[in-house]
């Protein structure tokens, strides 16, 4: 049976006036950054294995083509931030609100992923293979040329995403929610779309996978 699809827990964060302040544009491998608002800092082309960022509100921050493998990120808020080209394999996101952020090709392969929020956010021609997605929701997001291939995103919403030419081969999509969103040029095999959820009108952009030809009545 499909997975139900079902909204991601928001992140459990301190008040506001529990937060200390993030001091200085520098990460350390192995940094355990807890109940913290980090505002503009400056990451670009950090490098931080294992790093850990939890119960905290990112703003404005930047990490351009950082290198963060097995990232750890747990109860966060994220807006405004721009993280292209970041190189995070192996991430553990859990309770993780992106807004208004900008991920173009971020790698986030082979991640596990649970309760993710993301409105208004760009992941164009970002990275997502093997990756495993548990109770996520995309709002108004660029997903285009993304690559999903052999990702779990069984049970996902995608709510008025582009997803042209995005890339699912080998992705498990049951209960998967589509509707709504652009899906032309998707990249997919038939077996691939078993048991996601699209509307009629999107049939039509589907037609070329699924080796049929949809044609008016004689």
């Amino acid at each position: 049976m499909p997975p139900k699809t079902t909204n991601p827990a928001a992140p459990d964060l301190p008040e506001p006036d529990n937060l200390s302040i993030f001091k200085g544009n520098s990460l350390k491998p192995a940094q355990r950054v807890e109940e913290t608002y980090i505002d503009g800092n400056c990451f670009v082309r950090s490098t931080a294995d294992e790093l850990t960022i939890a119960s905290s509100t990112l703003k404005r921050v930047s990490a351009r083509e950082s290198g963060w493998r097995n990232v750890r990120w747990r109860d966060v808020r994220a807006s405004a931030c721009d993280f292209a080209n970041a190189d995070w394999i192996g991430a553990n996101v859990s309770r993780v609100e992106l807004i208004d952020s900008r991920l173009t090709g971020v790698n986030l392969s082979e991640s596990k992923v649970a309760d993710l929020r993301c409105v208004g956010c760009r992941f164009g021609q970002a990275w997502f293979q093997r990756s495993h997605f548990q109770t996520c929701r995309f709002e108004r997001c660029d997903l285009t040329e993304v690559d999903f291939e052999w990702a779990d995103l069984r049970g996902a919403v995608f709510v008025a995403c582009d997803l042209r030419r995005a890339r699912i081969i080998g992705a498990k999509l049951e209960g998967a929610d589509l509707r709504g969103s652009q899906l032309q040029g998707l990249v997919a095999q038939p077996r691939d779309l078993r048991s996601a959820i699209i509307e009629p009108m999107q049939a039509l952009d589907l037609a070329p996978i699924l080796g049929v030809v949809i044609a008016d009545l004689l």
